[in-house]
């Protein structure tokens, strides 16, 4: 006979012993986990004014937490009372029914936010909202005047009020049928201290019936709350501006020749009396050439600098004008400018009205001289003789200048007495003038582009010398103008040794050019 032993039953015992411990851990662990809501203290407010405070919480997880306040009874949202909560600070609002006094029991619990919205995840502390009732009555308003101001002007008033209750209260001031914000007005109202400004629209003219209000602060926003009175704004056009006054040169403004008398050589600042606000604009020939700027809020003094090529060279009247919503004044009695650029530096100023074609008209009358040069012209962009952003005396200026799109040859090489030629340029342009020394740009473009000095007539490395001493190879001036720089203009062009000369006459629409050579 044989037996088989039964299975004992002791590992599975043991096994369950030993498992009985980690089951009860792990239910204290979740209980850890739970979020623990801080200290909820009771509250009071008057009927229909909000509250707020904050609820506070540990957070063990890390992952959030969500709070709620309901009543504790149904654990719904609770009555007499509006809940509003900002899960992102735990802010709490309690606004209660304006028509509510009496006391509201409330209940306050968080949860994680990944637990399921269910009582017992909850870590909950009761509380009570007292609500008191509101003041009693209607604060009166005082008097409220009729109002009167011009197009965009505006204008303040002060509200005031005797209220039977505490907790302060609260102006407005909308629009008499339809009680919002009135059009063509934009209100501004002080609740400190009951001012209110009124600003109308700068296009608007007419008549605005508008309501002032007060209540309690502790009263509903609703009609039935307020004390009114009605009133008018009345809006009146703004009158176009009077004409500037007092147009002057600004003889302190500036460098330059300058003789009181309206004869400048460097463009001017202008000064002028004109209504304070306005935009006041400088014409010549009836186009604006600049805009003044108020030097002083609300002084009426006004200041611009004209800038480049807003004058014509020689006599130029010009008159100042204002502007507002409204319109325009007439025109300042006009002032009349003799602008007279010095020649001085090198720089040639073509005459007539700004931007009008002008016909530069060069005659060579005599010949004396060996070398059988080339004369041109550039257009430059600075009254220093800069082209391209490349000043006279900088590295390049040379190649810069005669290799621009602007230059123009007024004789080439092999050219003499008799030769005539005609330039069109712009009034108001800078020129520049140049003599490529017994031969031609292409040849010192491509044999010598730097300029540099290699002795007299070097057929290998030609040499150029321009009107601007500053950009001659040498640094040396090599020019000479002198007359009237609003006439007739005589230049001399020369080398170290030689010389050139040439005169320039303006005529109507032409300037007439002569030129004589002669070696030294």
């Amino acid at each position: 006979m044989s037996a088989t032993p039964l299975a004992s039953p002791l590992p599975s015992l043991l096994e369950a012993a030993d498992e009985a411990p980690a089951y009860v851990a792990a239910a204290a662990l979740a209980e850890e986990e739970l979020p623990q809501l801080g200290v909820v203290t009771d509250k009071t407010t008057p009927a229909g004014a909000p509250i707020t405070f904050t609820l506070t919480s540990t957070d063990p997880t890390g992952g959030g937490v969500a709070y709620r306040v309901v009543d504790p009874t149904t654990l719904a949202a609770p009555a007499n009372v509006t809940v509003t909560i900002n899960q992102a600070t735990g802010e709490v609002t309690l606004t209660p029914a304006a028509s509510f006094a009496g006391t509201i029991n409330l209940l306050a619990g968080v949860r994680a936010a990944a637990a399921a919205d269910a009582p017992e995840n909850y870590d909950t502390a009761e509380f009570t909202l007292t609500v008191t009732p509101a003041a009693s009555g209607k604060p009166v308003l005082g008097a409220v005047a009729n109002q009167t101001t011009t197009a965009g002007t505006p204008v303040t008033l002060t509200l005031s009020a005797t209220s039977p209750g505490a907790g302060g209260v609260v102006y407005s001031v909308v629009d008499a049928a339809t009680l919002v914000q009135p059009a063509n007005v934009t209100v501004v109202v002080n609740q400190a201290t009951g001012q209110v400004t009124l600003t109308p629209a700068a296009a608007f003219s007419g008549a605005i019936s508008l309501l002032a209000r007060v209540r309690n602060a502790l009263a509903p926003d609703q009609a039935d709350s307020y004390s009114t009175q009605t009133f008018t704004l009345t809006v009146t056009s703004t009158p176009a501006p009077a004409a500037p006054t007092n147009l002057a040169i600004v003889a302190s403004a500036g460098a330059g020749p300058f003789d009181g008398n309206g004869y400048t050589s460097v463009l001017p600042t202008l000064s002028l009396t004109a209504p304070s606000g306005a935009t006041v604009e400088i014409k010549r020939g009836g186009s604006t050439i600049a805009t003044a700027t108020e030097t002083a809020a609300g002084s009426g003094q006004y200041r611009v600098t004209l800038p480049a090529g807003s004058l014509a060279v020689g006599l130029n009247e010009v008159t100042a004008v204002a502007r507002n919503s409204s319109g325009a004044s007439g025109d300042s009695p006009p002032l009349a400018i003799t602008y007279a650029p010095s020649a001085a530096g090198g720089v040639y100023t073509v005459p007539g009205a700004p931007g009008a074609a002008q016909a530069l008209a060069f005659a060579w009358i005599s010949e004396n001289a060996a070398f059988e040069n080339e004369l041109g012209l550039v257009v430059v962009s600075g009254s220093d003789g800069s082209v391209g952003g490349v000043a006279p005396g900088s590295a390049g200026y040379a190649q810069a200048l005669l290799g621009h799109s602007s230059r123009r040859v007024i004789f080439a090489k092999g050219q003499g007495a008799g030769a005539e030629s005609t330039i069109v340029l712009a009034a108001g342009q800078s020129v520049v003038f140049y003599l490529v020394q017994n031969n031609t740009t292409a040849a010192l473009l491509a044999s010598n582009p730097t300029n540099a000095p290699q002795g007299n007539d070097n057929p290998s490395a030609p040499v150029a010398f321009f009107s601007v001493p500053a950009a001659n190879p040498d640094g040396r001036r090599h020019a000479q103008i002198v007359a009237d720089p609003t006439t007739e203009q005589q230049v001399a062009l020369a080398r170290h040794a030689g010389a050139a000369r040439f005169a320039f006459n303006q005529c109507l629409r032409t300037v007439k050019t002569s030129l004589a050579a002669r070696r030294h």
